[in-house]
């Protein structure tokens, strides 16, 4: 296609590291982010363009002719138009909502934005495109798994009275605030459950605890601690959630 040699052979890396997933709605224990490179300007583009001999004009024409072409296309985009490049598209929109027909435009409410969409060029980009993982982010506390000791099951039950095995990073409950300590969190009612003050194990890697006599639910585990890794404690408690949700199960009665 256009933009990439791919008579050529050439594939393109991304980098990209690994961290925990937060996100209730997203399988999987892990997602990557792509790791930031240096942000390139219309200059550096237009120079790599040039030097690499993929354009036919001159360094100095090509910077020219595109800051024209986005001057042009802000303009058009002022006035109400969608502009679509091939690889993007943006449209104009405007964010918030009226109270009726006649309502007026509401500048603190009713703020204008753009709205970017892939196009065709740019999912054609995909298939020349490789990510390269660059292992675990190791910049932030997180949970890896949790081991439920009586059932041995990982990231699944909770058994009350028993004891579960939480691994991870940077999760040692530690620090003066009171609300340091270690939640369950019951998912339909929100109810927060903090366990007592005794640990079996509590280190940064690994904190061990007692489960207490829940209900029949499903829960979501928290740790809020000032643990910073160092001599200093954090100013404010870091939350650490984990989005698996772990099942107390109901006390099926046996009929005698």
């Amino acid at each position: 296609m256009a933009g990439l040699e791919a008579h050529q052979g050439i594939l393109h890396t991304i980098k990209a590291w690994l961290y925990p997933n937060y996100f209730q709605h997203v399988d999987g224990k892990f997602i990557a982010r792509a790791k930031a490179e240096t942000p390139l300007s219309v200059e550096n583009v237009c120079a790599s363009a040039t030097t690499r001999g993929r354009a036919n004009v001159s360094y100095e024409t090509m910077v020219e002719a595109v800051r024209l072409y986005y001057s042009e296309a802000m303009y058009q985009l002022a006035d109400g138009f969608s502009v679509n490049n091939g690889y993007y598209s943006i449209h104009p929109t405007i964010k918030g909502a009226f109270e009726n027909a006649e309502s007026p435009m509401d500048p603190e409410k009713n703020k204008i934005d753009f709205t970017f969409q892939k196009r065709k060029g740019m999912r054609d980009l995909f298939q020349y495109i490789t990510v390269q993982l660059q292992g675990l982010a190791q910049t932030d506390a997180f949970i890896g798994d949790v081991l439920d000791i009586i059932t041995q099951s990982v990231d699944d039950t909770l058994t009350p009275g028993g004891v579960i095995a939480v691994n991870g990073y940077k999760i040692k409950v530690d620090g003066p605030d009171v609300d340091n300590g270690f939640y369950f969190i019951e998912d339909a009612s929100g109810t927060r459950t903090k366990m007592a003050t005794y640990f079996v194990e509590n280190r940064p890697s690994r904190v061990v605890v007692l489960t207490p006599a829940l209900a029949a639910g499903v829960y979501h585990i928290e740790i809020r601690t000032q643990y910073s890794g160092s001599v200093s404690p954090l100013k404010t408690p870091r939350v650490v959630g984990y989005a698996p949700g772990l099942t107390v199960p109901a006390i099926v009665p046996i009929n005698g």
